[in-house]
């Protein structure tokens, strides 16, 4: 088990890459063990556990 998964109060994992020419966002869910529930580079990201819902794009700082 990794460490953040024995947080007993976190609900969701949110995982972004650092290039913003290749925008990658991995979320992950207490409620699905853990797994994988969601994959983009582009789109909409929502974190149900805080009603956060943003542009995945808008997410980096573009010079």
């Amino acid at each position: 088990m990794l460490a953040y998964q024995q947080i007993p109060t976190l609900e969701e994992y949110l995982v972004i890459s650092q290039d913003p020419k290749h925008p990658e966002v991995w979320l992950y869910r207490r409620d699905a063990n853990w797994g994988l529930v969601a994959r983009t580079g582009d789109g909409m990201i929502r974190l149900d556990s805080i009603g956060f819902s943003h542009p995945v794009m808008d997410l980096y700082v573009m010079d």
